[in-house]
């Protein structure tokens, strides 16, 4: 019996030690596995991330050239508002220079007005009992002088 314990032992020994490797090789093929399963996870991830990286950059490039379009825009748009300002300062220079020249013509027109009036005058009657009045010589009656004005060419120089 000695014998068949012995080989007993040794089979159960071998038994075990199949049954030993054939755990570790069960364990061994699971974490392969499962290390295989997150690679591919990570795989996926790194992917996904590579997609939404390029979607990113497609995207950026497109705003970076939007934002060019919109500064090429800024651009005409200050320099015709700097034009119309222009136009503008020259429009309200003009008005006060044709203001300025109507104020001169209206007052030419009163002072040609007044002029016409003092040499239309009605003259008073002479009463017949009264003196007879002295003759005067008659003088030119002048008012002020007409506004010199450069853009009409019927006022003096």
């Amino acid at each position: 019996m000695a014998g068949l314990g012995l080989q007993d032992d040794a089979q159960s020994a071998d038994g075990q030690l199949q049954l030993g490797l054939q755990l570790i090789q069960q364990s061994y093929n699971r974490r392969v596995e499962e290390l295989t399963r997150e690679v591919e996870h990570w795989k996926r991830v790194a992917q996904h991330h590579k997609q939404q990286e390029a979607q990113t950059r497609e995207e950026l490039g497109k705003s970076n050239q939007r934002g060019a379009e919109l500064q090429r825009q800024l651009g005409e748009k200050n320099t015709e508002v700097q034009q119309l300002t222009e136009a503008r300062n020259v429009a309200l220079n003009q008005i006060a220079t044709l203001k300025k020249h109507a104020s001169q013509l209206q007052s030419f027109k009163k002072n040609i007005s007044n002029m016409l009036q003092v040499r239309v005058r009605p003259r008073r009657p002479h009463h017949p009992l009264a003196a007879p009045r002295p003759r005067r010589r008659r003088e030119r009656i002048r008012g002020p002088s007409p506004p010199r004005c450069p853009t009409f060419p019927f006022t003096r120089s």
